[in-house]
């Protein structure tokens, strides 16, 4: 089992975003599941997550709180993975029965306090959840944290401009942090545009070892519509991801799906549809393997059309001032938000860094 320094050691590498070279250095030791140290199980399960392993990291956590229910570090990493699974509604009910009287390490009930304020946010309760983040940081939790707790508690309320500051300001406040990147570069998308959080994340991202940031680069960019350069996002996102298991492979499957359709890779869009297990895009892939689409093109004699941006296929006027229609009745057309819809509930469920977590 590690010693103290390599936790300290590993508490460095992950909070850097140097997570391969964080799960390089647990692998030099005896699996986490014979070590005794609650703190050292909870942090080699986050490494875990973050290097695709996330149904071991979800049972690591599980396991620990099983066998040592009143231990604070299996109550907090217990507490995340209710408001990340069942809702704020839960986690916080688990968390009112809690008591930090007590607890050895000093920087536990600061967590603690944030992880309150995010379930209360979502709640609704903004009073409260900035009571939550004040008491946070008078507890001593790290700055960085609750600066990102703070800019999400005001993106809720539809403050982004006030959010995008905050966030600016920790990125430049704690420049090796990985995670106030992606917040900052997720408020960049939802307040500014999608070029913008491009540009952000393509000057950070080659400083850390974080798929997160990449599959976040990679959403965007289907967003704007360059397929081919999402598609090079995720097999970068993929080379970070190690120990990616089937639940992580599921996720990453819709965007995957998307990039290759458009990219006139069916039999790989065929493929991603089928392993996402979702009902839309497999509706997609039974209509690409039934050989479904033709096009045909209509002759309208009109001198103007107001076409609606997401709706209407696109059009062409030419030298006569007629308009000249293309429609493609292909297996996308059909279902083409249903698979804008796909790749977007995708997102949602990244989990914490990704740019849609909502931190």
């Amino acid at each position: 089992m590690p010693d103290h320094a390599t936790l300290q050691q590993l508490v460095r590498l992950h909070e850097r975003g140097l997570l391969l070279q964080a799960h390089a250095l647990l692998r030099c030791y005896a699996p986490p599941e014979r070590w005794r140290s609650p703190e050292l199980v909870i942090r080699a399960a986050r490494i875990f997550e973050f290097v695709g392993a996330e149904r071991r990291a979800l049972r690591l956590v599980v396991r620990l709180h099983r066998a040592r229910p009143c231990d604070p570090f299996a109550r907090l990493a217990f507490a995340a993975e209710l408001l990340r699974r069942r809702g704020p509604l839960f986690a916080l009910q688990y968390l009112r029965d809690w008591p930090v009287e007590g607890v050895a390490a000093s920087w536990l009930p600061g967590v603690r306090a944030l992880l309150e304020a995010r379930a209360l946010a979502l709640l609704g309760d903004f009073d409260r959840a900035l009571n939550a983040i004040e008491r946070a940081r008078a507890l001593g939790c790290e700055a960085a944290d609750a600066a990102c707790k703070h800019a999400a508690w005001l993106d809720l309320q539809d403050r982004h401009d006030d959010a995008l500051q905050i966030a600016a300001q920790t990125c430049r406040d704690h420049p090796v942090r990985h995670h106030p990147v992606g917040v900052y570069a997720m408020l960049l998308h939802a307040s500014v545009g999608s070029r913008e959080a491009i540009d952000w994340l393509s000057a950070e991202e080659t400083r850390f070892e974080s798929a997160e940031l990449t599959i976040h680069r990679a959403a965007i960019e289907v967003d704007l519509g360059d397929h081919a350069a999402a598609q090079r996002s995720l097999q970068r996102a993929q080379d970070l991801l190690p120990e990616a298991d089937a639940h992580c492979r599921v996720r990453l499957a819709p965007l995957l799906a998307c990039c290759s359709y458009h990219l006139g890779d069916l039999d790989a869009a065929t493929r991603m549809a089928r392993q996402s297990a979702s009902p839309a895009l497999g509706r997609i892939a039974d209509r690409i393997e039934a050989g479904e689409g033709t096009d045909r093109r209509f002759l309208l004699d009109v001198r103007r059309v107001r076409q609606h941006r997401l709706t209407c296929a696109p059009s062409d006027v030419d030298r006569s001032g007629s308009v000249v229609w293309t429609v493609r009745r292909s297996p996308a057309n059909r279902a083409s938000h249903l698979l804008r819809r796909d790749a977007s509930a995708c997102r949602v469920q990244m989990g914490a860094g990704a740019w849609l977590a909502r931190p």
